[in-house]
């Protein structure tokens, strides 16, 4: 569970600029929260599924290795003709509510390499995707987003509300950081990687951001617990 800072939750455009200026030119950036696993934290790699490149989704692929989904809302959903997988969570708002896996209707190959995925995701994220734009199954995961942005919304959906709220498009394509272990990631290792991938990580419980290639680690005075990131400093630049 997310909780979210209350200046965020009031304003869902309240990110830094680093952020919105990422989404909109088609790169991704990280999402995180401190809130999983007693403040070891979590997060995910996103951007706009209507600008997918093959190199976005690599990254994606490569070093967040989790499932690569896209969050729509019920709008959407229903104009792209998505249905609910057998056995999923209808109604229970603590577990996520996956729909039919999804591939490009034009996608002429397996669906599975970096441009197949980066072309559905395209497709369903595009303004005037429909039904004709896709078939199932697939090989990326839509994530039905359901209800308005509230203090404990996931990830998944904060960076709907994100990619809504800062860019023309209203489809986030998403996938959870993972460790070599295949496990989640905690927020420290996240942080590494966005500053490897030169992305900006936005903590938005704490309305936190690094601007991509500036995250500086706690120096030995820092307080820490469990990986716990408990101190941030900004590179203003000189």
């Amino acid at each position: 569970m997310t909780v979210l800072n209350p200046q965020f939750f009031h304003d869902q455009r309240a990110v830094p600029d680093a952020v919105g200026a990422a989404l909109r030119a088609g790169t991704l950036i990280a999402l995180g929260s401190r809130s999983f696993a007693h403040g070891r934290g979590r997060s995910i790699l996103c951007g706009v599924a209507g600008l997918m490149s093959s190199a976005t989704v690599n990254q994606m692929a490569t070093h967040g290795r989790g499932l690569l989904s896209i969050a729509v809302d019920a709008e959407t959903a229903f104009r792209l003709g998505l249905r609910r997988m057998g056995g999923s969570a209808r109604g229970l708002p603590s577990k996520p509510e996956y729909l039919v896996s999804i591939e490009a209707s034009a996608c002429a190959g397996s669906g599975i390499s970096a441009s197949d995925r980066a072309l559905t995701l395209r497709a369903a994220g595009a303004f005037e995707a429909n039904q004709e734009d896709l078939v199932t199954p697939g090989h990326i995961m839509p994530l039905l987003v359901r209800d308005a942005l509230s203090p404990t919304a996931t990830l998944p959906e904060i960076a709907h509300s994100i990619v809504a709220g800062n860019t023309p498009y209203a489809a986030a394509a998403w996938c959870d950081v993972l460790d070599d272990d295949g496990e989640v990631a905690s927020l420290d290792g996240s942080a590494r990687l966005a500053e490897t991938l030169a992305i900006p990580l936005f903590v938005p419980d704490e309305n936190v951001a690094w601007p991509m290639g500036s995250a500086f680690f706690p120096g030995p005075g820092a307080r820490r617990h469990a990986e716990r990131i408990d101190l941030f400093r900004f590179d203003q630049g000189s």
